[in-house]
């Protein structure tokens, strides 16, 4: 299997445009949206940026690392040094690292890995099988 990397990479514009709608103050962004889908985009943005860097690579492999890495960002969440908490105050901070710890954010993260398995697996990511070398 190998990815578009065009594919993935306009499928990356689009969940950020999404993710940060879903941190909208807008009454047009319906609650259920800005509630639960700004954790699951976080994990599908993780997903589909391991994947621009290795289009080649196994579906599984990118869900398992891009929820690895959104776990324990969720879990440094718990730990609050100055210098941290001074970067999460950042807009930058508070995208990439979140603030607080939520008990529904592993949920939302497995629920953005679903997704995006989901958009690989029927081909919205261009993938389409490599070419047998010749010998």
């Amino acid at each position: 299997m190998m990815r578009s990397r065009l594919c993935v990479f306009l499928g990356l514009v689009l969940t950020i445009a999404l993710g940060l709608a879903s941190r909208s103050t807008s009454t047009a962004v319906p609650e259920f949206f800005a509630v639960h889908a700004g954790d699951a985009l976080w994990t599908v943005a993780l997903w589909l940026s391991l994947a621009f860097v290795r289009p080649d690579a196994r579906s599984f492999v990118l869900t398992i690392l891009a929820l690895g890495i959104s776990f324990l960002v969720e879990i440094s969440q718990l730990w609050h040094p100055d210098w941290l908490d001074a970067l999460r105050s950042t807009t930058f901070g508070a995208l990439a690292l979140g603030t607080d710890w939520d008990a529904l954010d592993p949920a939302r993260y497995v629920a953005g890995a679903l997704l995006v398995v989901t958009v690989d697996r029927i081909g919205l990511l261009g993938s389409k099988s490599t070419p047998d070398s010749v010998s």
